[in-house]
């Protein structure tokens, strides 16, 4: 088992480590191809109700785990929720491996 996290963490640090640049991604403007796919996503599911209601869902389900005792599921559902809220963020600041 050692030698297999061994392996694996090596493979991750030459892959990450060879890695000579990275370009960020920006979100779409108006006369982009995907602009329209990209608005009708994030503007309007994302920022929109939808969003807002599974973001409520996924912090209502990770504070009943809390209560339940399930501190891991607490956190994970928590950390869910951060992402999903600031998502168009987290997906701009990850850059593209070239």
């Amino acid at each position: 088992m050692r030698r297999l996290l061994f392996s694996l963490f090596s493979v991750f640090i030459a892959m990450f480590g060879s890695v000579t640049s990275a370009w960020a991604f920006s979100a779409p403007s108006s006369g982009d191809l995907w602009y329209e796919l990209y608005e009708t996503f994030y503007d309007n599911i994302v920022t929109g109700a939808m969003g807002a209601a599974l973001v409520g869902g996924v912090l209502a389900w990770g504070i009943m785990a809390a209560v339940r005792g399930a501190l891991l599921t607490f956190v994970i559902c928590s950390l869910a929720a951060a992402v999903f809220y600031n998502l168009e963020s987290v997906v701009t600041g990850f850059g593209m491996i070239a």
